[in-house]
């Protein structure tokens, strides 16, 4: 738990001190994964730092990573570019698993993409996704359809309650 803590202390605009931190990180004891969840934070932006952290994180067992792709997802508006090694691993583990992985990779990047700074971002990666995916591609789009007959009894049933025509909506349902 004490890499944060030192690299929070580092004043990465000397490049004599980030060269001591590159050797630092090299020989630092490796963290649990879990831990090292944390430098994939904004305030780490370091390119090293989160190459690090990716390389940790990606020992997760798939099951435990889909425990965290909502914070996965969200740091992948902290990277420098589109293509991240955190975007890749991702995007690799949803290619191997993409009934668990894949499927929770899917919603969390369709699900942020409503934030104007990182649309392109998540839009990218989730095309780059869906064009590698293969036969899975189906499913996304089995998944897209259910999910707009989903919202679209949402806004109805509400707009009935709205006008007051609980009967009728009870007899439709």
């Amino acid at each position: 738990m004490g890499l944060p803590i030192f690299l929070s202390s580092v004043s990465w605009e000397r490049p004599l001190m980030v060269n001591e931190v590159y050797k630092v990180l090299e020989n630092w004891a490796h963290m649990d994964p879990e831990e090292a969840i944390s430098l994939l934070d904004a305030k780490f932006a370091d390119e090293r730092v989160r190459e690090y952290a990716v390389s940790r994180v990606s020992l997760l067992a798939d099951d435990e990573l889909v425990v965290y792709m909502l914070q996965f997802t969200q740091a992948l508006s902290y990277e420098e570019n589109h293509f991240s090694p955190l975007a890749e691993m991702l995007i690799s583990r949803s290619l191997k698993n993409p009934f668990v992985v894949g499927h929770a990779f899917y919603w969390n990047l369709k699900s942020l993409m409503y934030m104007k700074p990182s649309y392109e971002r998540f839009f990218v990666l989730l095309e780059c996704f869906l064009m590698l995916s293969g036969t899975f591609f189906k499913e996304f789009v089995l998944h897209d359809k259910v999910n707009a007959i989903l919202v679209g009894t949402q806004k109805a049933i509400y707009h009935a309650l709205d006008e007051g025509k609980n009967w009728h909506l009870l007899k439709e349902i």
